[in-house]
């Protein structure tokens, strides 16, 4: 009988001691933080522009290419709005331009329409916020005055998602 209720002592000393550890803290706080999101990236590998053409009398053929997109990731709100720009690591030699054009697929920002490309930059679109788009095509377009002699000359294209 001593066993039994040494037994049953030590089993309700254990349930009183679960029972003070159940009863702790049963709650805490789970902090979620957003940082801010602006990511872009050009899909579809590198571009080569031949100009090969000419009509008699005429100067050389520009030529196209629209195989590229632009994706872009922002979570800017409306009152911070984005642009799309996009400059040259160096620019072309005289007589040699780069035009490019965004289609955009969707979302809020607006096309600039056909910009030729620099080494200072330019702005291709405007009024971007709170959104993620894809498949924005790119249409590049080379041109070459008569003047300038078979040469190839390959360029670097930075796109960046800034501050409007």
């Amino acid at each position: 009988m001593r066993r039994v209720m040494t037994g049953l002592a030590a089993t309700a000393f254990m349930l009183g001691i679960a029972g003070i550890a159940a009863a702790g803290p049963n709650d805490h706080n789970v902090t979620v933080t957003v940082q801010a999101i602006n990511h872009i990236v050009v899909a579809g590998g590198n571009v080569t522009l031949t100009i090969d053409t000419a009509e008699a009398g005429q100067p050389p053929a520009s030529v196209e290419d629209s195989a590229t997109k632009l994706n872009w990731t922002t979570n800017a709100p409306s009152s911070a709005k984005k642009k799309v720009t996009a400059s040259l690591d160096s620019d072309f030699s005289a007589g040699i331009a780069l035009k490019v054009r965004v289609t955009v697929s969707g979302g809020n920002g607006t096309s600039q329409g056909q910009q030729t490309l620099t080494a200072s930059g330019v702005t291709l679109v405007t009024g971007v916020y709170g959104e993620a788009t894809s498949n924005n095509t790119l249409t590049y377009e080379a041109s070459a005055a008569v003047t300038v002699p078979p040469t190839s000359e390959t360029k670097t294209v930075t796109y960046t998602l800034v501050d409007e």
